[in-house]
């Protein structure tokens, strides 16, 4: 739940095709379904993040209606 969004919000923590199968819109296809299950889920937002230099990936998610936010990620492992 995210008071920013205003609802439940989605984060795509990974999607991935292997090298032998991209460039056939399998990624587009899967990220569609994913867009399609939220809005049935009643989910607000769907948050993702990809590398800054990606741009194929980048072109994808805002040829699909994402677009790019500020956010800064932190972590913490031992």
């Amino acid at each position: 739940m995210s008071l920013r969004t205003g609802g439940h919000y989605l984060w795509l923590n990974e999607l991935y095709v292997h090298n032998q199968y991209r460039n056939k819109g399998i990624g587009r296809k899967l990220l569609l379904y994913v867009i399609h299950m939220a809005e049935r889920e009643n989910i607000k937002t769907i948050e993702l993040e990809t590398g800054v230099n990606n741009s194929i990936t980048k072109h994808i998610y805002q040829s699909l209606g994402f677009y790019e936010i500020v956010s800064k990620r932190y972590g913490f492992s031992f």
